[in-house]
């Protein structure tokens, strides 16, 4: 017994412990002392035995996880060969702090084995090389990038580098230690910041501090040092907060802080300021450049302009190889990249093309930036045709009945490409501009150095072209060409693919399919053995021998027993006398005792001493009845019949022997026959089964308790993370939505349904082996099913997270139907209950059981479970008959029900709809009306501010008839209301505060009344036709808030949006079509790529196939053939980004919303994305609004500007004309071995 103890102590031990303390200590109780003097003592070493071997397995698969095997290859380094020419020396005179020697690291693609190495990056190949001999120097003092696309190697190398896996060859030397040989000293000096971030929710940034520093052994921990700390990083306000409280922002500099402390002298970056606003990530570079001294950083990044200005280096890769590395002074010079001269002005661009080409005769005219149609290149580095009459008057939105904007209105953009080799030529090119801007021709000019971004974007399509790789652009159909689906259509459509997705959810198998059949199979088991042992005893027992067949009374039942003729009192039955001994049973006596005889004769009984006599029952004295004949006329008997009531059917035999012997008298041989059947021992015979039933019943509880709990569940999370939301966007209305939720809900409710009965047919279950009951159980499921499913709906609209929500609903599904029946059956009410039974049922009991059959679906599924168990145990032993009448008879409760069933999914189909308007309707109530007071204001801060926002706002007012604009904001203000206070301090300083700074909590001033924090305020802003909107601002400004808003996942305070010149305040219900991109990924779970794509065109109207073609065609433009058969889970974050886009896009609406788009994508990704959302801008006139953090998207994609500050709109305008407005300074990239000497020349 021993050697089964291991690895199953706990119902060793516990089987011991109930031993010992019975049988072995019974006084004296189990001790340290005597432990070993009972079998306690073994089982407590194999509880020991099992804790250390479960410690050194985990210690095994924790070493198993973390180590890596080395696939061999004898390589060449084809670097060498390809692209050594574009390696730049390193720099002379430097410390050498990190080498990287030749590191290589193969990979075996997924479901691939025993091919030969391929050292390239064939898709098609067993294994490839994710780094293919690469090495390179770093130097003390250097910020070194190493950039590249995804999948491009970046994340290996820094892996291999930082000793997180062992390459397959090379070696990577810090100080010239080798890192496998001097890990841990390695490691004691590296400072590393994850892409994600890396921390204690609840833990403030000074407990951060103190447990990294305890980690890295440093003592200085005192509040001055790590004061300094929190000020390096920009958090000292903040050192008391929880990282909970923190803003995205401020969770990454903490992060950056904790990689720095102890000053290691290598520190690796990943991507550390991605989903910042420009001015933290140029707050987090200065810190970086002050902290690079005495040491090395290594930061890998997607925004080129940041390794453009802090690294000092820069690596690009490109398949596991190096591509390219030098500084950006000489990786622009050696690629012959160009700088853009931009001049503004409202004379023609051929005015100015020849005076440029004096000075600079190799300088191409580009584009005009200004011009709102212009069509998208995928090639942006191609000059375009100069004409004579190129101006932009026709290329901007006409104003004019602004007389004192139309100058500025007419201002266009135009860009020459200069050659990078010509700067020495700038110098009088700049003095001859100038003197053109004084003379009032150029209004004013700008150059911008080239940027890093285009020579990565260049470098990848380069290497497209050597593939042979083919893309087009996708073109939407118009919008008018598509008829969107009715609402059932639309539901059903919707339906196809939701349905998808619970099968594919782990959870949901195990929880809803396989548990339920396995539960459901042993409880139908264990109930089967224990009634049919309990029963069939009472069968041999003869306990139930005059139950389950019809029995025959008659005097042979008594046979041996007295019977008594009172002769003497019957009147005219003289002819009867010969026939009564003839009737008699063999073995009985016939007595002629007279009526007062007969009265003194007492029938004793064995139950003891009684009026002190021991009484026995002789046998010649046991009689069954007497009878006399009292009168006799016209053939019609008059007896006075006596019976001994303590035979149950003295009466009824007594009768039938005077029946048959009048008959026998007459000459008749045919004789009456007499039947009874106890029928209340049958009541008795079921509850006798309450226990197991109760069992029974309450595993079909947990069972579709857990099944209708994901229901719930998934309502939640789809409401939640904003997948319902942006179905609404997509022109889904809410019944469409509930409707396909329902349907798919239902058909696997359904399939738990058929899971049980199934389990019920394979055992088989005793009280379901008839099939009737089967068939009433499937029927009700049928029927309850839709009202245990809308039950959960209901209830979703109680959660606003999602977190244990599955456990809430899990809990109002089994635990209160669970406590209620174990309520019932501790008093006693869990019975079968006779006729008799029910009426005598108080009222509070009957107004108990229907309150709870309609409120809790679950329970009135428990209960008919219970109902068809009573039936079926009927019928099976004591042959109760299944009839309609009697299956649905009121004390079956089968009736009661189907009634509260039935009364339930209306009751929850009424509450649903009520709900479901109340939250999912547009509801103006809350909407401030614009007074006079407020206008002024607005208009106030309109003219104190930027003359571009006031001729926005002007601009706006002015299309109000017309409706030109398709999008419109006017005076658009949010506010975020704050319900709940810590403390009533803060709930007095909120509702005092008079002058609140942006994101503190004062009393409203726009009329709610209420106590609020601003969002944004007085916005007016008007987007025309083929126009693209960017919105900038720092972290916190106000601008998710706005485009929150303007997608109705807000309600607005104050203020109007209009949409094609309506309203959005008058709108019916969400559903309005809007392509809608959130900064966060909304999608699904388990759907793959290619069905999401696929299902948001099915959504808008396209055929099945026409849906099909189209997203294989927006999956190839993205370069996604590769994931569109993956989960959400298994993609990248760029790749999931590009999802989100290609969702937005496929909605058939000409307004589309963007929040940070392309937020962690490689620059050649946002490059096609760029073109993609040009190319639909253009084909389908769209008008965009996007917010973004990247200043090269803006530029390069966003026809004007909106920059907010504190939720307020601080300026506007095309991005060349806010440079040229606000900037003054130029920065001059120089390279040079003699810094001083420069500066003096």
């Amino acid at each position: 017994m021993a050697h089964t103890a291991v690895f199953s102590y706990f119902l060793k031990l516990e089987d011991k412990l109930i031993e010992v303390n019975l049988d072995e200590v019974k006084v004296e109780g189990i001790t340290f002392s005597n432990m070993f003097e009972s079998s306690f003592g073994k089982y407590f070493l194999y509880l020991v035995v099992d804790v250390i071997v479960y410690y050194l397995i985990t210690i095994f698969l924790d070493w198993m996880d973390g180590t890596t095997f080395s696939i061999k290859g004898n390589g060449k380094n084809v670097t060498d060969k390809l692209f050594a020419e574009d390696i730049q020396a390193d720099p002379t005179g430097a410390e050498l702090s990190v080498q990287v020697d030749n590191i290589t690291k193969y990979f075996k693609n997924r479901n691939s084995w025993g091919k030969k190495v391929d050292r390239g990056h064939d898709d098609n190949a067993k294994v490839f090389a994710a780094n293919n001999h690469v090495s390179f120097n770093v130097y003390k003092d250097e910020i070194f990038a190493i950039l590249g696309h995804n999948g491009a190697g970046k994340s290996t190398l820094i892996q291999n580098m930082v000793g997180l896996q062992k390459p397959d060859g090379g070696e990577t030397y810090y100080d010239g230690v080798a890192i496998s040989k001097n890990k841990k000293t390695v490691h004691r000096n590296l400072g590393i910041c994850l892409q994600s971030n890396i921390l204690f929710k609840y833990f403030t940034p000074v407990d951060h501090y103190k447990i990294f520093a305890g980690i890295k052994g440093i003592t200085e921990t005192d509040d001055s040092h790590i004061d300094d700390w929190l000020r390096e990083i920009d958090l000292f306000e903040k050192k008391t907060f929880a990282v909970g409280e923190l803003s995205g922002g401020q969770k990454r500099k903490l992060c950056i802080g904790l990689a720095l402390i102890g000053n290691p002298k290598y520190v690796f970056l990943d991507e550390p300021t991605t989903g910042l606003d420009p001015l933290s990530r140029r707050k987090i570079w200065n810190l970086l450049q002050e902290k690079k001294k005495e040491r090395v950083i290594f930061i890998t990044t997607h925004y080129m302009d940041e390794a453009d200005i802090i690294a000092d280096r820069k690596l690009i890769m490109n398949k596991g190889i190096i591509r390219c590395l030098g500084s950006s002074v000489y990786l622009k010079s050696h690629f012959n990249m160009k700088y853009s001269l931009e001049i503004e002005t409202d004379h023609p661009a051929s005015s100015f093309d020849g005076m440029i080409k004096q000075f600079v005769p190799n300088a191409e005219y580009y584009n005009n930036k200004t011009e709102i149609n212009s069509s998208p290149r995928p090639d942006d580095s191609r000059p375009v045709e100069l004409k004579e009459n190129d101006a932009a008057d026709n290329a901007v939105i006409n104003i004019d009945h602004l007389k004192n904007n139309q100058r500025r209105a007419k201002l266009t953009c135009y860009v020459w490409k200069l050659p990078i080799h010509s700067s020495s030529s700038f110098s009088k090119l700049f003095q001859c501009l100038e003197k053109e801007k004084e003379e009032g021709r150029v209004k004013e000019f700008s150059i911008n150095a080239p940027m890093l971004e285009e020579l990565f974007v260049g470098l990848e399509r380069e290497n497209e072209k050597k593939e042979d790789y083919k893309s087009q652009a996708v073109e939407l159909p118009n919008v008018n060409s598509i008829t969107r689906p009715n609402d059932w259509n639309m539901a059903l459509h919707f339906a196809h693919y939701r349905i998808k997705t619970y099968p594919r959810n782990l959870m949901y198998i195990l929880m809803a399919i396989l548990l339920p059949f396995i539960l459901s199979l042993a409880v139908f088991y264990i109930f089967n053995s224990s009634v049919s042992e309990y029963f069939n005893d009472k069968m041999k027992n003869n306990a139930y021998q005059y139950i389950g067949k019809s029995i025959e009374l008659k005097p042979e039942i008594y046979d041996g027993y007295f019977w008594n003729f009172e002769e003497f009192y019957s009147i005219g039955i003289d002819f009867m006398n010969k026939t009564i001994m003839t009737n008699l049973p063999s073995k009985s006596s016939l007595t002629r005792y007279s009526d007062d005889e007969i009265r003194d004769i007492r029938i004793p009984y064995k139950i003891g001493n009684r009026d002190g006599f021991l009484y026995t029952i002789p046998e010649d004295q046991l009689f069954v009845g007497s009878f006399g004949c009292v009168d006799y006329q016209d053939n019609e008997f008059f007896f006075n019949v006596k019976y001994n009531d303590s035979l149950i059917h003295a009466l009824p035999c007594t009768i039938n022997f005077i029946s048959n012997i009048i008959l026998k008298s007459y000459g008749i041989e045919e004789t009456i026959h007499i039947s009874n059947k106890p029928f209340i021992v049958v009541d008795k015979g079921i509850n006798e089964i309450t226990d197991t039933r109760f069992y029974v019943t309450l595993v079909i509880v947990v069972c579709y308790g857990l099944t209708i709990s994901f229901f719930g569940t998934n309502v939640v999370h789809e409401n939640v993370i904003g997948l319902f939301k942006r179905l609404q966007l997509n022109g889904m209305k809410t019944k469409s939505y509930w409707t396909a939720a329902f349907l798919t809900d239902y058909a696997f409710f359904i399939l738990t349904s058929v899971i049980i009965l199934v389990a019920a047919i394979i055992i088989p279950f005793i009280p379901l082996k008839n099939f009737i009951l089967i068939g009433v159980v499937f029927v009700f499921v049928l029927i309850c099913g839709c009202s245990c499913i809308l039950l959960q709906y209901c209830v979703s609209f109680l959660f606003s997270h999602e977190n244990k929500a599955y456990i809430s609903f899990a809990a109002i599904n089994i635990l209160v139907t669970a406590v209620f029946m174990f309520y019932s059956y501790m008093k006693g009410l869990d019975y079968d209950y006779s006729d008799f039974d029910l009426k005598t049922m108080s009222a509070i009991q009957q107004i108990t059981e229907i309150l709870f059959n309609l409120l809790f679906a679950n329970y009135c599924i428990a209960r008919l479970f219970k109902s068809v168990i009573n039936l079926g145990m009927k019928n099976q032993y004591f042959n109760y008959s299944l009839s309609f009448s009697n299956i649905f008879a009121a004390k079956n409760f089968v009736i009661i029900e189907y009634g509260c069933a039935v009364a339930s999914s209306v009751l929850y189909f009424i509450l649903l709809w009520l709900l479901d308007r109340k939250n999912n309707r547009p509801n103006n109530i809350f909407v401030c009306k614009m007074t006079k007071e407020i206008e002024e204001e607005f208009m106030k801060e309109l003219k104190e501010g930027d003359d571009d926002v006031m001729a926005e706002y002007e601009k706006v007012i002015a299309d109000k008839d017309a409706n030109r604009l398709p999008i419109k904001m006017e005076m658009y203000s949010k506010e975020h209301e704050r319900l709940k206070f810590k403390t009533g301090k803060e709930m007095h300083d909120a509702l005092k505060r008079k002058n609140p700074k942006y994101g503190e909590f004062h009393l409203s001033k726009l009329g709610s009344h209420r106590v609020v924090a601003d969002g944004f305020k007085n916005v007016s802003i008007g987007v025309d036709h083929c126009e693209c909107f960017g919105l900038l601002g720092p972290n916190g400004s106000g601008k998710s808030t706005l485009l929150n808003t303007s997608a109705f996942v807000y309600q607005p305070t104050i203020g109007h949006l209009y949409y094609n010149g309506k309203d959005t305040l008058h709108r019916k219900d969400n559903s309005v079509p809007i392509g809608y991109c959130p900064q966060e990924d909304v999608v699904w779970d388990k759907m793959t790529l290619y069905e999401h794509i696929e299902m948001y065109l099915y959504l808008q109207g396209y055929s099945k196939s026409e849906a099909k073609n189209l997203a294989l065609k927006f999956i190839d433009y993205c370069r996604l053939n590769a994931h569109k058969n993956k989960l959400p889970t298994e993609l990248s974050g760029g790749t999931c980004r590009k999802l989100s886009i290609l969702i937005a896009l496929c909605c058939n609406s000409s307004t589309i919303l963007l929040d940070e788009p392309t937020a962690g994508m490689d620059p050649s990704t946002r490059r096609y994305v760029w073109d993609m959302f040009k190319a639909t801008i253009q084909n389908r006139q769209s008008s965009t609004i996007m917010s973004t953090h990247s200043m090269e998207e803006a530029e390069l994609l966003c026809n004007r500007i909106g920059i907010l500050v504190n939720g307020k709109l601080r300026c506007i305008g095309s991005p060349e004309h806010l440079k040229m407005k606000f900037g003054n300074t130029y920065i001059l990239d120089v390279q040079t071995e003699d810094v001083e000497r420069f500066h003096q020349e």
